[in-house]
């Protein structure tokens, strides 16, 4: 039998999947203010159970496609790891073979947050079913992982947060611990606890597909494993821009549906990956699919501190036919790639810090769009590029959009996928990116230590990028 050992209901996990305003919630994706954020274990293997529930008086029957997502956690994270971290669903729980567990609790929708008692109803269900004692790797009293999915027709949407400070118990004893039984986690994510989230689903979106539904995982899960904040949303009139789109998970995120990795300044930050740090002039470089094994190549320009201290910049060369199911939809060449010029503002800052990516023009990463930078005409309700080229105070596609409320209401990419192949550097071309070309993020007198104004140059150039006997190079130049 289950017991709720602590009743006291705080903010959990939000939506990050999709918005719904309420008169207490004005933000989606959020860290406990209250805790300390966990320090990721960017290494090993991490077994989750998935527990899949539907409210009361509606279809439990689960697509097909849900009860055979396991294979695709796996590798998702193995190639958006670089190998470091092997995701391995160590349950499906539903009612039958074919179904999901019915709460006898309607929810009540009116929070982020799913009522305890409706959370208790959907554990005892399936404490009679199950053995919890099976999925506490750690052998801490703990379920390791809760992936708690609340899927139904209604138009509940987004994402909700167990009850956070609650710990529920099962009635499996602890072979561990004799006299106690295991327990499951409900005191959120990102608090140091980091036991379990919970998303919920409209099931009208299933003509997307099953990557629309592990997307939304994905990105949740790069919250609960590795600190990874939200990048372009927050249910505030600052987050007016895409971030980087939709080549990053915790930003736009995805493209036809299918989630994208983690940018190489993340990947960088927790180990992952192959870097090569540019200390001079490299001719004719020859360059590989980062996210197939590839390297990204990194400066770090040396200009003088009162310009711009600690910048950094990645080069990574994409294609999307290399196998990797997670970037087959990029706007990337299939014949001659593209590249992409990702500029770091600020390397110190620390990543879970979501209020960090709110002002466009101060963004801790931005990608150097190929497309380049305009002027854009704005009102309250639209935004139109009004082809002027800007390079100086403009604007590229990703660093615009309006924001009413919590929604997205006009911009670049709305209703789209947020990018194309115009962010993309594309071979033989005759595009580059030269030493006075004004990065992204470096026009904002933002504090004393970083008082740079609009003229800063990058102190980077990338030429004479071609495509000849089916290798693609570059020229990567550093002003020393």
């Amino acid at each position: 039998m289950f017991k709720i050992m602590r009743n006291t209901i705080l903010l959990g996990l939000l939506s990050c999947v999709s918005r719904e305003a309420t008169a207490q919630i004005s933000v989606e994706c959020i860290i406990d203010p209250t805790g300390t954020p966990a320090v990721p274990v960017t290494a090993g293997t991490f077994r989750p159970i998935i527990i899949y529930c539907v409210n009361v008086g509606e279809n439990s029957l689960l697509p097909p496609d849900f009860l055979t997502v396991d294979a695709r956690f796996t590798d998702y994270f193995q190639r958006a790891t670089f190998g470091n971290y092997n995701v391995q669903i160590a349950g499906i729980l539903r009612q039958d073979a074919t179904h999901a567990f019915v709460s006898n609790v309607p929810y009540d929708g009116t929070s982020f947050i799913v009522q305890a008692a409706f959370a208790i109803d959907i554990f005892q269900q399936a404490d009679v079913i199950y053995n919890f004692s099976d999925y506490d790797y750690d052998d801490d009293g703990f379920v390791d992982f809760v992936m708690f999915t609340f899927l139904n027709y209604s138009g509940i949407r987004g994402t909700v947060g167990l009850p956070n400070n609650n710990i529920f118990t099962t009635n499996d004893p602890d072979p561990n611990h004799p006299g106690q039984f295991i327990k499951i986690d409900g005191r959120g994510y990102l608090t140091g606890s980091n036991k379990a989230t919970s998303q919920r689903k409209d099931l009208r979106d299933l003509e997307k597909g099953v990557y629309d539904f592990i997307a939304g995982w994905f990105h949740e899960l790069g919250h609960a494993l590795f600190n990874f904040p939200d990048m372009d949303h927050g249910g505030s009139t600052n987050y007016n821009h895409y971030s980087i789109g939709g080549v990053e998970a915790m930003a736009g995120g995805a493209f036809n549906g299918i989630q994208s990795p983690f940018n190489p300044w993340f990947c960088e930050q927790r180990g992952w990956g192959s870097f090569t740090t540019v200390t001079s002039n490299m001719i004719s470089t020859p360059m590989t699919d980062f996210y197939a094994g590839g390297t990204a190549y990194r400066f770090i320009p040396s200009l003088p501190p009162s310009a711009a201290p600690n910048q950094k910049f990645f080069v990574t060369y994409h294609r999307n036919d290399t196998g990797n199911e997670w970037t087959q939809n990029w706007p990337a060449h299939d014949i001659e790639g593209g590249l992409l010029i990702w500029h770091v503002a600020k390397q110190t800052v620390e990543l879970h810090d979501a209020s960090l990516y709110q002002d466009r023009r101060k963004m801790p990463i931005d990608i150097e769009a190929a497309h380049g930078k305009f002027n854009w005409t704005e009102t309250a309700s639209a935004v139109s590029n009004t082809g002027t080229p800007n390079s100086l105070t403009g604007f590229d596609s990703f660093e615009i959009r309006k924001i009413s409320g919590n929604a997205e209401i006009q911009g670049p990419y709305f209703q789209k996928a947020h990018g194309s192949a115009s962010v993309f550097f594309v071979p033989n071309s005759g595009k580059e990116y030269a030493f006075y070309t004004n990065p992204n993020s470096n026009f904002y007198h933002n504090s004393v230590t970083e008082n740079y104004g609009h003229s800063v140059t990058s102190g980077i150039a990338i030429k004479n990028m071609i495509r000849t006997a089916g290798t693609t190079k570059i020229d990567l130049h550093l002003t020393n």
